[in-house]
């Protein structure tokens, strides 16, 4: 009814605008995709002392920035490996960590 007052023609199960056959996004990944990266090198004395606009920080905000990203991408492969393994996900601290493994020892039926 809105899509008529507004003078336009409402999607139909035929005319989809998302078919079924539509790719997922790109930031889906399969547990196969999963690759792990190197960690980002350390800038060299040379690298530190040239750059290209000037600053002499540069290299080290550029390591900076790869290193984030590199601590971003392994968070997300530890979760996707869990996932994979039907394990909850470890969070870094100890007795949480503890309980999380207690509790995966019971099996659960569903």
């Amino acid at each position: 009814k809105q899509a008529r007052e507004e003078g336009r023609e409402a999607p139909t199960p035929q005319n989809a605008p998302f078919p079924p056959s539509t790719p997922t996004s790109f930031g889906l990944k399969c547990v196969a995709e999963v690759v792990e990266q190197q960690a980002p090198q350390i800038p060299s004395a040379a690298e530190a002392s040239t750059s290209h606009n000037g600053d002499p920080f540069e290299a080290w905000f550029t390591y900076a920035r790869r290193c984030d990203m590199y601590i971003l991408q392994k968070q997300e492969n530890d979760l996707v490996a869990a996932a994979g393994r039907n394990q909850t996900p470890r969070t870094g601290v100890e007795f949480e960590d503890e309980a999380i493994a207690a509790v995966e020892k019971f099996k659960i039926s569903r």
